[in-house]
């Protein structure tokens, strides 16, 4: 099942006991392992990294498959995985967590695919 980011609304939230800066995401293209130069994503690098924030889909039905593209980092590159970033599937109801994926530590996006046939 295929989503387009345009059905879906995104809201921002800030991250409880951080500074609250304003919205730290905008949309720009990347390039893609599949070779895909044209998708955009959404980020916080062009705001500059020291912006924190979580950025929410509206609640939609779960998929027994999931995948989507994530590029980039947590942490500086070569240095150890950080604990600030993630991508995470919440129940909408209990905010349980379903699903989990940190940054593939890359620039170019790369493929995630979640198997969320026990949640669907």
């Amino acid at each position: 099942m295929n989503l387009p980011a345009q059905t879906l609304s995104w809201s921002n939230s800030p991250i409880s006991g951080k500074p609250r800066p304003g919205d730290p995401w905008t949309v720009q293209p990347r390039t893609s392992a599949d070779g895909d130069q044209q998708s955009l994503f959404h980020g916080s690098l062009p705001k500059g990294e020291q912006r924190t924030g979580i950025y929410r889909s509206a609640a939609f039905a779960i998929p027994e498959k999931l995948s989507f593209w994530c590029a980039g980092h947590s942490g500086f590159p070569g240095k150890p995985l950080n604990d600030g970033n993630y991508v995470r599937l919440r129940d909408a109801t209990t905010h349980a967590v379903l699903a989990e994926s940190r940054p593939p530590r890359n620039d170019v996006a790369q493929r995630i695919e979640w198997d969320l046939k026990e949640h669907a």
